[in-house]
Formats: C-alpha cells, sequence, structure tokens
C-alpha cells in the first residue's frame, strides 16, 4: 500500500511590531497532503487586520508535505 502522505498547517495572530495576540495553533495535524484547510480572520480589540506575513502560507488551501504557517498581521 502507498504511504499516505501526510503534512499540517498552523496560525498565528501577531502586530506589526510582533507581539502575539494569539499563539500558534494547529489547523491541521497530520492530515493527508490534498485536503482542504482554512483558517479565519478573528477580530481582537484595538486592532485590525493589515495583511498576511510576509512568509504566510494561504489562508485556505490544500495541505502539503511539511508544515505550513499561516500568519495573520494587524496595527
Amino acid at each position: 500500500t502507498p504511504e499516505i502522505k501526510k503534512g499540517s498547517v498552523d496560525v498565528t495572530y501577531v502586530t506589526e511590531d510582533g507581539t502575539t495576540l494569539e499563539a500558534t495553533s494547529d489547523v491541521v495535524k497530520d492530515g493527508e497532503v490534498g485536503s482542504n484547510y482554512g483558517t479565519t480572520e478573528k477580530t481582537f480589540d484595538g486592532y485590525h487586520f493589515v495583511r498576511m506575513g510576509e512568509f504566510s502560507a494561504d489562508a485556505t488551501g490544500q495541505v502539503e508535505e511539511g508544515t505550513k504557517h499561516v500568519v495573520y498581521v494587524y496595527a
């Protein structure tokens, strides 16, 4: 039987100056490669969403081998 390839996705919410608004959490842990994942933009008092992180994975997409990091940046 072929080995099922797996991957993970996590998400972090930070401010532009690097303050963590919400610690990294797993969205998908050892999910099957090719399966879909989704993350959501959250609301934090006193902050507004400005962009995805410079090296962020897409907010929604497909699991790939290895770990994808989704980063939402707020100001």
